[in-house]
């Protein structure tokens, strides 16, 4: 699982994803195997951990209580059951 934190989008490579530390905000962007970024609320719905990106299974998961989630921020095991919220990707050049 991925632990490191970058402080631009622009660092984020293809097919991989990380939380990105903006003023007053931490992101869980992901750059999916063309280039496009997508950001989503880093915070776990379920009691608002951080989530970390998994390399291998590419998802986001949730190392307190182990809520997994899509790319596209949606719920794929529980304990938490609202997805993570999308949000436009900041500071992204394409």
């Amino acid at each position: 699982m991925r632990t490191s934190h970058v402080d631009s989008v622009n660092d984020i490579s293809p097919s991989s994803g990380t939380v990105v530390q903006l003023p007053g905000k931490r992101w869980a962007v992901y750059r999916d195997e063309v280039g496009y970024a997508s950001a989503l609320s880093a915070r776990c719905t379920h009691l608002g951990c951080l989530v970390q990106f998994n390399d291998a299974e590419q998802v986001w998961e949730c190392p307190c209580y182990g809520s997994r989630f899509a790319t596209d921020g949606s719920v794929l095991h529980g304990p938490a059951t609202r997805p993570l919220e999308p949000h436009e990707v900041p500071g992204a050049k394409d």
